[in-house]
């Protein structure tokens, strides 16, 4: 398929499903190293969900204890970074999708239970629609979930933002984003300084997959941003924290001519923009909203 896309789309961006990324790794690798396994397992989730490239080469830098996978890393792995590593997809347009794992998890009930020569047609049904129950139910609580924070705020404070993105998007799209503006205000912010940021300390390595919420990520993705961006387009340097804990701090930089620069995968996967924008618009005058901030679907 690489060489398909390669050939019959030049110019794109391939992503692989992470589903069959990580299970590859789990066929060629645990075998090979039995015991230390589920360590490189979690080193792996920590470099695939850095989202600099500074943080996943210091990340991909923890695999040198591990010579038994070095075949396989270095001749397949680190080859196709870019159609793995967030670092290299997290500015792809994918609207946050990023695996097949709905359609493998139906594979995988059907190769278990076909492991018996003996199921009927009637069973697998049964296996099959009882799996799809467990989705659905999972789909509702996280609905139910989203909707109990969006109905202790009634009264948007964007009513011009909230009637534009309802006249000129789509019902979906539109209501993510008033659940963005609403969510803002769960939020606190304070100003920052270019000092601040370099001073910043990486304190150990993250053990979870949602590198969004680990200090250590969040701050070496504020780091490498600024190690980016010309000093002299930096108007202002916020940090924003919920307002039941301060513990983590996310940097966004106000530049020049009303732009704004932060890590923020809804911004850069989705082409949304996330609930850091509406925290500031509703504080700073260096920030303006416009429909040309949320990508084309």
């Amino acid at each position: 398929m690489e060489w398909a896309v390669v050939l019959e789309y030049p110019g794109m961006q391939h992503l692989f499903c992470i589903w069959h990324v990580k299970e590859n790794i789990k066929k060629m690798l645990h075998s090979k190293l039995e015991d230390s396994f589920d360590e490189f397992y979690s080193k792996f989730w920590q470099c695939r969900n850095a989202d600099t490239l500074h943080g996943f080469e210091y990340y991909w830098g923890q695999f040198i204890s591990f010579p038994n996978a070095r075949l396989y890393l270095e001749c397949y792995l680190y080859k196709c970074r870019f159609s793995w590593a967030c670092a290299f997809t997290v500015t792809a347009f994918t609207l946050g999708i990023q695996s097949t794992s709905f359609v493998e998890s139906q594979n995988a009930c059907i190769k278990r239970v076909l492991e018996s020569s003996n199921t009927s047609l009637y069973e697998l049904g049964k296996v099959l629609m009882e799996r799809n129950n467990e989705e659905q139910k999972r789909k509702q609580f996280e609905e139910w979930k989203h909707g109990t924070l969006s109905s202790t705020i009634v009264v948007t404070i964007f009513p011009a933002i909230e009637s534009l993105v309802k006249c000129y998007l789509r019902l979906n799209v539109s209501h993510f984003l008033i659940e963005q503006m609403k969510k803002s205000l769960y939020y606190m912010a304070s100003h920052s300084t270019v000092e601040e940021v370099e001073s910043l300390i990486i304190c150990e390595l993250s053990q979870s997959k949602d590198m969004d919420g680990e200090l250590d990520a969040v701050n070496l993705s504020a780091k490498c941003l600024l190690d980016r961006l010309e000093r002299n387009t930096i108007e202002e340097i916020w940090k924003l924290s919920r307002v039941t804990s301060s513990k983590i701090n996310h940097f966004v930089f106000l530049l020049s001519n009303s732009l704004y620069s932060y890590m923020c995968p809804l911004q850069q996967k989705k082409g949304l923009v996330c609930w850091h924008f509406y925290y500031l618009l509703n504080i700073t005058e260096k920030l303006q909203f416009s429909l040309c901030l949320i990508a084309k679907r």
